[in-house]
């Protein structure tokens, strides 16, 4: 199963014994280096690891129990993806050759292996997007902190594009 970032942030998290709610997601951090998913941030410096995740539902998240809700510093892989901080959602989009796609509007993840799928790329002008893109994470080079390089894939589609022009044709 997929979920986007926009519809997961904001779920409600909810422990599988007692059936209450327990927090709700304020963010999905992801370590930029292997595009996994290292934890379900709450509020106040709380997470949640993927391994405690019961299950990722489109109106909610099932954890095995709330005492695996712990402070980002007590885990050592999330603090080290934190102090490099290094954002996805919201990042400039280029390609190679440095031409400028976009930025990132939403995310997919995998909920089964907590994996980013795909990216959402739309240019940006006030609170319009246009010329909306769909990348999926193969074609990501690399992530840097002030952009996100993906392969050429802009001149293959505009090649594909050109239609033969029958004006003057005989």
């Amino acid at each position: 199963m997929e979920a986007l970032f926009s519809r997961s942030i904001g779920l409600p998290i909810v422990d599988q014994h007692s059936h209450l709610v327990v927090g709700r997601l304020s963010d999905i951090i992801i370590d930029t280096e292997t595009g996994k998913i290292i934890a379900f941030a709450l509020l106040r410096g709380q997470i949640v690891v993927p391994l405690d995740i019961i299950e990722w539902r489109p109106d909610h998240l099932v954890i095995s129990d709330m005492d695996h809700i712990v402070h980002a510093d007590d885990v050592v892989r999330v603090q080290a993806v934190l102090q490099r901080h290094i954002p996805v959602f919201a990042n400039r989009v280029v390609t190679e050759a440095d031409e400028y796609i976009g930025r990132v509007v939403d995310m997919v993840f995998n909920t089964k292996t907590f994996e980013l799928k795909n990216l959402f790329v739309a240019k940006l002008f006030l609170i319009f997007k246009y010329d909306h893109r769909i990348i999926s994470v193969k074609n990501i080079i690399e992530i840097k902190k002030e952009k996100i390089i993906v392969k050429d894939i802009l001149g293959k589609e505009k090649d594909k594009a050109k239609v033969p022009s029958l004006i003057g044709a005989s």
